[in-house]
């Protein structure tokens, strides 16, 4: 239990580490008083990124990303992204009108007046928010966009459950997640606030260490995070991790032991509003498989936080 113990104040090897003082500045923000020794510091340092696609509602995502930055006063930026015309309909208009760059700017054009409006409409005209519109796949688009920002999470909106399209996001938010070594946020249509109970699997390995450091800063004021364990005969070693991680990030931290393992998770985390989930080195990345954390998913009624594993890590793997 030292050894555990000791990682406590800091993230795990590879996750990116808060400064020891938040940013000054920021409109509607609510400062925190810096974190004294020996605690975990629960707000943002960077700003946030909301990647938005047509025909996903980012609603929710909006609302959960004004908490936060007007909580810690951070920037929010969204990016709307579309697509770019397939080869053949690419051709088609160039030998029509030959203006197939004008054609890909309009687009663009459109696609950011979109998330304009459905900024303002959401959280109104907020000086914490800007966007912004690019052409271009959304992983590629979006992964960019988190590094060259310095994005500390990525929002994105996440379908209802059962849907098709779920299963589609979440694989995203798993690749996007890996290609900008960020966590990515999936965050339901209906959400209004941010999470007051969390759930991460914990077995004392690198991803769910990382998935509880990368949830703490997204909790509110008053919430619970609650440690599954599906490792037998750790329950003793679970509650002393519990009680050191709570008292060093003025936090409710439950246990909760599943003697069935894995299999009690889905009917476990349905009563949470946040589940996170940590990418383990050299794991696909992808989320619509039925191992590991991802197993998680299709039963989880409020946001998912995928956590990328560390990209040293990863390249050391591979």
């Amino acid at each position: 239990m030292t050894t555990v113990t000791q990682r406590l104040p800091h993230p795990p090897p590879g996750y990116p580490a808060r400064p020891s003082a938040r940013p000054e500045g920021g409109v509607g923000a609510s400062p925190r008083a810096p974190a004294s020794k020996g605690r975990i510091r629960r707000n943002l340092a960077g700003p946030l990124l909301i990647a938005s696609e047509d025909g996903t509602s980012i609603a929710g995502a909006l609302r959960v990303a004004e908490a936060l930055a007007r909580r810690d006063g951070v920037h929010a930026h969204v990016l709307g992204f579309t697509r770019r015309l397939a080869p053949a309909a690419s051709r088609a208009v160039a030998r029509a009108t030959g203006e197939v760059d004008g054609l890909e700017e309009y687009r663009r054009q459109r696609e950011h007046a979109r998330v304009r409006r459905k900024v303002h409409h959401t959280v109104g005209l907020s000086t914490l928010f800007s966007s912004s519109a690019k052409l271009g796949g959304p992983d590629s688009a979006a992964a960019a966009a988190a590094r060259a920002r310095g994005a500390e999470y990525i929002l994105v909106g996440l379908p209802s459950a059962g849907s098709r399209a779920r299963a589609a996001t979440l694989a995203g938010a798993a690749r996007l997640a890996a290609a900008a070594d960020v966590p990515v946020l999936a965050v339901p249509p209906d959400a209004q606030w941010l999470p007051r109970r969390a759930v991460v699997r914990m077995d004392f390995g690198e991803a769910s260490m990382r998935a509880v450091s990368a949830s703490l800063a997204l909790l509110d004021d008053g919430a619970s995070l609650t440690l599954a364990s599906v490792v037998p005969g750790e329950a003793g070693a679970l509650r002393r991790f519990s009680a050191t991680l709570g008292a060093l990030a003025r936090l409710d931290v439950q246990t909760a032991a599943l003697p069935g393992g894995a299999d009690e998770l889905p009917a476990l985390v349905g009563d949470f509003d946040l589940v996170a989930a940590g990418m383990s080195a050299g794991e696909p990345a992808e989320a619509d498989h039925e191992t590991g954390d991802s197993a998680l998913f299709p039963a989880a009624r409020g946001c998912i936080l995928v956590v990328p594993a560390p990209a040293d890590v990863g390249e050391d793997a591979a």
